[in-house]
């Protein structure tokens, strides 16, 4: 499994250094889509997440709006042509007032500014993976948080948060991930 999570970063990994003109920030979300489409492929939605057989498989990405040099046009150009379990992937541009059920993954950017509280009220209990890369996302109450690690992304996985959204997450993807739990408020 780790063969397969390292082999899928060193691709992209290959990709991203292979482009010059890349900032740091595409380079990021490049390294991130390879974890993304991991994450798609080793989490398990309940059959009312699809509206039919033909049905994509959707990524929404929630950001400021700001698309040039962000996550959204990397996520387009690496994932366009992609299949997960037969589908085709979608990436979708969404913001918060958008969010609602058809998105299978939701993943935040920071440049987003808002919380995994706000998004979960918008998610209004969808099926939906909630991934993203703010500060403790994951146990502020999202499902995958992403977080740097010297040159090294990492992931961290809130199987609590998970498993309340109806969703599956594979042992081989929490045995590569750091399990965290929800903090509580005092």
């Amino acid at each position: 499994m780790r063969r397969i999570w390292s082999l899928s970063a060193a691709l992209l990994l290959a990709a991203a250094i292979s482009s010059a003109a890349d900032g740091a920030l595409t380079l990021e979300y490049k390294v991130k889509t390879g974890y993304l489409f991991n994450f798609a492929n080793f989490v398990e939605w309940p059959a009312a997440a699809w509206s039919g057989p033909e049905s994509p498989f959707v990524i929404g990405v929630l950001d400021d709006g700001e698309n040039a040099g962000g996550a959204l046009p990397v996520l387009e150009a690496l994932l366009r042509g992609k299949t997960v379990n037969g589908r085709p992937v979608r990436i979708q541009a969404v913001s918060v007032d958008q969010v609602g059920s058809g998105l299978h993954i939701l993943f935040v950017t920071r440049a987003a500014g808002v919380s995994p509280a706000e998004i979960e009220a918008a998610l209004g209990g969808a099926a939906t993976l909630l991934v993203g890369e703010t500060d403790r996302f994951a146990e502020q109450g999202g499902m995958v948080g992403f977080l740097r690690e010297g040159d090294n992304i990492r992931f961290q996985l809130n199987l609590e948060r998970v498993t309340a959204a109806g969703l599956k997450a594979s042992a081989k993807l929490a045995s590569v991930a750091r399990l965290v739990t929800t903090r509580r408020r005092p």
